[in-house]
């Protein structure tokens, strides 16, 4: 694939529409990425990126780690399309087509992982969607691996997690207006007027259909849901106001 055309201008602009919506994020993946130096220092490292988008964290982690085996996986055809042409070393990176929603497993080129990502993600499923898809996690990690995601994790009083809330909604419009910023409306208006994309975003529309973010689940729905998997240890690593970071490990062998 080539990055000619409008796809790496594209590709960076996906970069910083994101981090326009998402306070931390290049934090959260640098620290995501340091845990997993801690913790798996063995290469090559086999990493899962779940709703991957077009491989901006596939992108970081295979640039400190090289010889990394990474898988990425979506349902976004488009967000396909772009990682495929445009992602910083894109081609070491193995693009999987799938919905969380069906029998993705399936569809994966291999069966255990070191390690399972997911950033920003979570907030698109139902709640048995979730526990679905955690315990789908819990099957394909090696013994002792680790499962990172990141996300709006509510904690504390119901008045803590509005005050949270609105923390975050004011961060994000000050976000949208520096020269930076991008609009949601402007950016996806944008993207339907580049001739490229027309038949790519036609069939994202069919496919995500009625899909939108939901609302977010507090820390102790997801350590519930994540210890019900198998998971046997459940931590929050990081937090700024509603966004935080949970590490899911797996034990090292049966009865450790």
């Amino acid at each position: 694939m080539t990055r000619a055309g409008p796809w790496a201008a594209w590709w960076e602009r996906w970069d910083r529409f994101q981090e326009t919506y998402v306070p931390g994020r290049e934090l959260q993946f640098r620290l995501i990425t340091d845990y997993l130096a801690i913790l798996r220092r063995d290469e090559p490292l086999q990493v899962l990126d779940l709703c991957s988008g077009p491989g901006s964290f596939g992108s970081r982690i295979l640039r400190e780690r090289p010889r990394a085996q990474v898988v990425a996986v979506d349902y976004d055809p488009w967000l396909l399309e772009l990682g495929r042409r445009a992602a910083p070393h894109g081609d070491a990176i193995a693009w999987v087509d799938a919905d969380l929603r069906a029998a993705w497993t399936r569809a994966l080129p291999g069966a255990a992982f070191d390690a399972v990502v997911a950033t920003t993600a979570m907030q698109w499923f139902e709640e048995d969607e979730v526990v679905r898809i955690y315990r789908d996690v819990a099957s394909l990690l090696a013994p002792g691996g680790a499962f990172l995601t990141s996300d709006l994790v509510p904690r504390g009083s119901a008045a803590a997690r509005s005050l949270a809330e609105a923390a975050t909604v004011r961060w994000r419009a000050r976000a949208i207006e520096s020269p930076a910023g991008d609009h949601w409306a402007d950016f996806w208006a944008d993207a339907r007027a580049e001739p490229a994309f027309s038949e790519l975003l036609e069939e994202r529309a069919r496919r995500l259909v009625g899909r939108h973010p939901l609302p977010s689940r507090p820390f102790a729905f997801h350590e519930t849901a994540l210890r019900a998997s198998g998971f046997a240890e459940v931590s929050e690593i990081w937090r700024h106001s509603e966004s935080a970071i949970i590490l899911a490990q797996r034990r090292a062998s049966v009865g450790s």
